[in-house]
C-alpha cells in the first residue's frame, strides 16, 4: 500500500542549454532519493508532487472478482475503483492470481496495487473496450476504443506493486481488421486536415477503430507508476497525454509488436522516468507533442523531463523525440543509461511539415552497443506514411550530447540530416568514443555545431563526412581505423568549417564540388598528409 509524497525541486538548466536539477525531500515512510546537482541556474524551478492516498483498502474479491481466465472481472475491478473513489480514495488491491478484464477506468485518489504474483490479463473481445473515449493517436485527437487502463480529468493516481499487466497484443489486427490500420489512420488524418472537430472523429463503434494505448492518462495530474511489469500491448504502452507531474520508475516493459513504444510522453510536463528496463517493438522512450494542424491547434509542448538509469534491451530507439512534435519539446535531461540492440541510441526525428521546436536538450553518460543504424540521429527528413505539402520547418536549438561511448555501430556514430534554411543553433557533441563503427559523422545540411574529442574506430571511408555544412567547429578529434580517407567535404554551400588539433592519421582529405578555398580552416593539424 502506498502512502507517499515525493517533492522534486529544481528542473534547472544552465547557459547554452537548461539543465534539469532534482532534489528529493524525505517524507514519512518514504526512502530518500538524492541526486547531487551538477549544474545550477537560479530562476528556473518547478516541482513534481506525487500522490498520497488514504488508508482505505478495497480488495476486488469483495466486489465479485473471480480468479482465472474464464470469467471476466472487469465489473468487479471498476466497481472497487468507483466505491473507493466515492469514499475519499485509497488502494484497490489486485491479489495474486490471474484476473481477466476489459477496460479499467481509474479515478482520482486511487492506487491500483498489483500484489506480487498478480496478473491482469486483458480481454481480446473488442466490445470490452466500448464505449469509445476521447484519446490521442499519433498526435491527433479523436474518439476510439478505450485504452486498456484509462483515466481522464483526474488527479492523484498510482499503479504500483510487483504484479503484471498483460495486453494480448498478438490480437493487434482485430482492432481494425487485418490490413485496415493504415486506411483508418489516413482517414483520421484526412479529418484533421479538413477541420472536422475531434468530437466528430469517431472510430471503433460504427467505423473500424485504431489500436488503443495500453495505459493512458488524459488531462490529469500527479501520477505515479512504480514497480510493475507490462507485457504485450496493442500499441503505445504507457501514454500520458496533457499530464502534469508524472513519474514512472522501477518498471519492466516487454512489448514486441510493431508500434509498441514503451513510454510516450505526449504534450506533458514535469516528468521523471527512472530505473526502468525496456524491450519494445518501437522506441523505448519517446517524447511527442502533436501532429501538424492538431499539434498547432492544441499548442502544448512536452517540457521539463528527466530520464535516468534506463536499460534498453531492444527497440527502435533508446530515447527519441518526434516525429509528432508540432507543439514543441524543451528542457529534457537524459543521463546514466544503457541502450543496446536498438536501431538508434538517441534520435530527434521530424519533417519539413511538422513545425514546432526542439530546444534545451542534454544527453550525457550513455552507453550504446550493437546499434543497427546511426547511434545519434538528428533527422529532419524523416519518412512518414502521412504525406503532406505543408512547409513548416521545425526549429532546433541548444542541444548538448556528451560522454557517449560504446561499440558495434552499423552506420554513423553521429548523423545529421537537416533542412536548408531551417533554424539549427548551438549543437554540441563532446567526448564521444566508440571502439567500432561504420563511420564517425555523416552531416548533411548541418549548421552551427561544435564537436570536441570525437574518437571513433571506423571501418568506412570517409570517417568524417560533411555535405553543405556551415559554421562547424571540430576540435581535438581525429581518425582511427584501417581507412584511406579521413574526412570529406561536399557541396558548394559548405562554409565556415574550422578544424583545430585534428589528427588526420596520415590519411586523405577529399573535397567535392565548388568549395571555396577559405571555406575550410585548419589550425594545428596532427599527422596531416
Amino acid at each position: 500500500m502506498l502512502n507517499k509524497k515525493v517533492s522534486t525541486t529544481g528542473l534547472i538548466f544552465l547557459a547554452m542549454i537548461v539543465l534539469l536539477i532534482f532534489g528529493w525531500t524525505k517524507m514519512p515512510k518514504q526512502e530518500k532519493l538524492e541526486r547531487k546537482a551538477e549544474f545550477s541556474l537560479p530562476g528556473f524551478t518547478d516541482q513534481v508532487v506525487l500522490p498520497e492516498f488514504p488508508e482505505k483498502i478495497c480488495d476486488i474479491r469483495d466486489y465479485g472478482a473471480v480468479e482465472g481466465t474464464e470469467e471476466k472481472s472487469t465489473r468487479a475491478i471498476n466497481n472497487a475503483i468507483v466505491d473507493c473513489h466515492q469514499k475519499g480514495g485509497g488502494t484497490v488491491i489486485i491479489p495474486a492470481g490471474q484476473w481477466l478484464s476489459g477496460a479499467i477506468n481509474l479515478k482520482s485518489n486511487i492506487d491500483l496495487h498489483l500484489e506480487d504474483g498478480s496478473e491482469i490479463i486483458f480481454s481480446t473481445d473488442l466490445n470490452d473496450y466500448l464505449p469509445v473515449v476521447f484519446t490521442r493517436f499519433q498526435g491527433m485527437e479523436f474518439y476510439n476504443f478505450s485504452p486498456l487502463i484509462y483515466a481522464k480529468d483526474s488527479h492523484d493516481i498510482a499503479i504500483t506493486g510487483k504484479g503484471k499487466l498483460i495486453g494480448s497484443g498478438e490480437f493487434r489486427d482485430d482492432w481494425t481488421g487485418e490490413g485496415n490500420f493504415q486506411t483508418a489512420r489516413k482517414n483520421l488524418y484526412a479529418m484533421v486536415r479538413e477541420g472536422i472537430s475531434p468530437e466528430e472523429r469517431l472510430f471503433g463503434d460504427n467505423e473500424p477503430g485504431l489500436r488503443p494505448s495500453f495505459i493512458q492518462f488524459v488531462n490529469s495530474k500527479d501520477i505515479l507508476l512504480d514497480g510493475f511489469t507490462v507485457e504485450n500491448g496493442p500499441i503505445w504502452t504507457i501514454h500520458p497525454v496533457y499530464v502534469e507531474n508524472f513519474v514512472a520508475r522501477n518498471l519492466t516493459i516487454d512489448t514486441w509488436s510493431g508500434n509498441t513504444d514503451g513510454i510516450v510522453i505526449d504534450s506533458s510536463k514535469n516528468v521523471i522516468i527512472e530505473n526502468c528496463d525496456i524491450s519494445t517493438g518501437d522506441d523505448a522512450i519517446v517524447i511527442k507533442s502533436g501532429l501538424e494542424e492538431d499539434g498547432w491547434r492544441v499548442a502544448r509542448p512536452s517540457e521539463n523531463i528527466l530520464i535516468r538509469n534506463i536499460t534498453v534491451i531492444k527497440g527502435h530507439g533508446g530515447v527519441s523525440i518526434g516525429s509528432e512534435m508540432s507543439g514543441g519539446v524543451r528542457n529534457v535531461y537524459i543521463y546514466d543509461s544503457s541502450f543496446k540492440n536498438t536501431r538508434h541510441g538517441f534520435r530527434i526525428k521530424s519533417t519539413k511539415s511538422r513545425g514546432g521546436f526542439v530546444e534545451n536538450i542534454r544527453v550525457s553518460n550513455i552507453e550504446m552497443v550493437n546499434i543497427s543504424s546511426d547511434a545519434i540521429d538528428i533527422n529532419f527528413s524523416y519518412s512518414s506514411p502521412l504525406r503532406t505539402n505543408i512547409s513548416n520547418k521545425p526549429d532546433l536549438k541548444n542541444i548538448y550530447i556528451g560522454n557517449i561511448y560504446g561499440s558495434d555501430i552499423k552506420k554513423a556514430v553521429i548523423k545529421i540530416d537537416g533542412l536548408t534554411n531551417s533554424v539549427m543553433e548551438n549543437l554540441t557533441f563532446e567526448n564521444i568514443t566508440f571502439s567500432s563503427a561504420y563511420k564517425a559523422i555523416n552531416f548533411k545540411n548541418a549548421r552551427n555545431a561544435t564537436l570536441k574529442n570525437i574518437r571513433v574506430v571506423a571501418s568506412q571511408n570517409p570517417v568524417f563526412e560533411i555535405e553543405n555544412g556551415k559554421n562547424i567547429r571540430i576540435e581535438g578529434s581525429g581518425c582511427t581505423g584501417n581507412i584511406e580517407t579521413c574526412i570529406s567535404f561536399k557541396g558548394a554551400k559548405t562554409q565556415n568549417i574550422f578544424l583545430k588539433g585534428f589528427d588526420f592519421a596520415g590519411k586523405a582529405v577529399e573535397k567535392t564540388g565548388k568549395i571555396s578555398q577559405e571555406a575550410i580552416v585548419i589550425e594545428n593539424p596532427i599527422n596531416e598528409i
